[in-house]
């Protein structure tokens, strides 16, 4: 059962990287929906992936396909290094708490909602209506987007079929 399992990001929440596709609102919608606590936090370059304390990745690569699967990046895997680990489960730890402590904030579905809205209106007022018809398409075309989330950016409902990728 997916709900035993505990999960925590911390992530930089910039709109002008949503609004040129290098973070995706989208995907953050997913992860809150499915019980994730998101925190945001400005400045963060970091890339630390911890799982189960057991086991910790330190690298270049973002948690994208293009950061996992197309770009060259360099990452470095700890395992069985139980003080390492217990380190680096300190730093996030901390970082966590710093980020409660300053009142930053855990993301939420409503603050997604919201900044998609803004997110939209302002890549409308950049891109013209046929051009982001084009975009979109391809992405639906080329197996990168479901054919619902290209309908959700232009405020459609979603349709039957519409949560499937193409290729």
């Amino acid at each position: 059962d997916n709900n035993q399992i505990s999960c925590k990001i911390i992530t930089r929440f910039y709109r002008e990287d949503f609004i040129s596709g290098v973070s995706d609102l989208r995907a953050l919608k997913k992860l809150v929906e499915a019980g994730v606590d998101i925190y945001l936090l400005n400045k963060l370059h970091t890339k630390l992936y911890l799982f189960d304390k057991s086991t910790a990745m330190i690298g270049s690569a973002n948690f994208t396909s293009g950061g996992f699967r197309f770009n060259h990046e360099l990452s470095l895997m700890i395992k069985e290094e139980t003080e390492v680990l217990a380190e680096i489960q300190s730093y996030f730890d901390n970082l966590v708490e710093q980020i409660e402590l300053l009142d930053e904030f855990k993301l939420t579905l409503e603050r997604i909602q919201s900044e998609i809205k803004e997110t939209n209106r302002l890549r409308d007022l950049r891109t013209d209506s046929k051009t982001q018809m084009e975009i979109l398409a391809k992405g639906v075309n080329n197996g990168l987007i479901m054919p619902d989330e290209g309908r959700e950016e232009l405020g459609y409902p979603s349709a039957e079929g519409g949560d499937k990728l193409f290729m």
